[in-house]
């Protein structure tokens, strides 16, 4: 009886320890300034079953690539609406609101083709989360669309599978599924009258610690006033790597460290898109540009920047690679 008793006892210990290595955690998952993801926006695909021991193969879809940057709020046109925030999504078209910090990742609101300000921030995910963990978080934010709209709503999220995730680019395991529900109204004043949506956003998220975005995702949004919207998306890590590693063996900083100016080159092809930014220490970017060129080296003034320590991040075309500055 005491070899099934220890052999329970290790099953038991090879459980929580795979579980364990499931969880995800504010170091893990939060996202910095100065990161870049390229993801694929796909039709929405089937979620698969909860559970531990899963596998999720979603290998067989396709779709067109979407990017974003991480930037700092400062940086940002409008994000003094945001004062609580301290990083945004540029996706190009609109700014995405959020706060990061050791126990939730926070959404705050959008700057673009609306503003969206949140009173009250909804928690997206909270930290370290596990298997079967699960909460509920209610939230609040204005916005103008043709009228001038309030939003209630709350969330529920709860870890519902572990597993393997296979991706086009190819199978990870270790991986921790998110279902998360929202289910929110916005109301107006339609002359005198209320005006009143009601909505369920049913979506489904796999996360693995060590990455600081979504893996993959899928989601159906119904509401009250029209049939539903589907989509999905899922994480390009091939292109992130491959660029990294070849932006990362060809960028060079000099003088370094530097006084007056910085001479930052990398191998790039005729008209790559370039963007650098500086960071420092607290995660501040001080200097920010685009740039659409053939050059292969780019000079920029370190006059005004205190002495320190930075941190130069260069991306081309969804990829990105970032070296120590000191600046003297």
């Amino acid at each position: 009886m005491k070899k099934s008793y220890i052999f329970i006892f290790l099953l038991s210990s090879i459980s929580l320890t795979v579980l364990k290595a499931q969880t995800i955690t504010a170091t893990g998952i939060n996202p910095s300034v100065g990161e870049d993801y390229v993801r694929v926006l796909t039709p929405s695909f089937s979620e698969g079953s909860s559970g531990t021991g899963q596998t999720w193969d979603i290998s067989s879809i396709t779709g067109s690539n979407s990017g974003a940057t991480v930037v700092a709020v400062a940086s940002t046109p409008n994000g003094a609406n945001h004062p609580l925030a301290n990083i945004a999504y540029d996706d190009g078209t609109n700014f995405s609101y959020f706060k990061t910090s050791s126990s939730v990742f926070q959404f705050h609101g959008i700057e673009g083709s609306v503003s969206m300000i949140y009173s009250n921030p909804e928690d997206l995910l909270r930290f370290p989360f596990s298997y079967s963990d699960s909460y509920s978080d209610s939230w609040t934010a204005t916005f103008t669309s043709g009228l001038d709209f309030y939003r209630s709503g709350e969330t529920t999220v709860t870890a519902d599978g572990t597993g393997s995730l296979i991706t086009p680019n190819g199978t990870i395991s270790n991986v921790l599924r998110i279902h998360s529900v929202q289910v929110y109204t916005d109301s107006a004043d339609l002359g005198g009258a209320p005006y009143i949506i009601n909505y369920t956003n049913d979506q489904y998220f796999w996360y693995k610690d060590g990455n600081h975005f979504p893996l993959a995702s899928t989601y159906t949004l119904t509401s009250s006033v029209s049939g539903p919207t589907t989509g999905g998306f899922y994480t390009d890590l091939n292109v992130g790597i491959k660029e990294n590693s070849l932006l990362s063996k060809s960028l060079k900083l000099s003088p370094n460290p530097a006084t007056d100016f910085v001479q930052i080159s990398v191998d790039m092809e005729k008209n790559d898109k370039v963007v650098i930014s500086i960071i420092n220490m607290i995660g501040e970017e001080v200097y920010y540009k685009e740039y659409l060129s053939g050059n292969q080296s780019f000079n920029i003034n370190t006059k005004n920047l205190d002495k320190g320590v930075y941190f130069v991040r260069v991306g081309v075309n969804g990829g990105f690679a970032s070296k120590k500055l000191i600046v003297q």
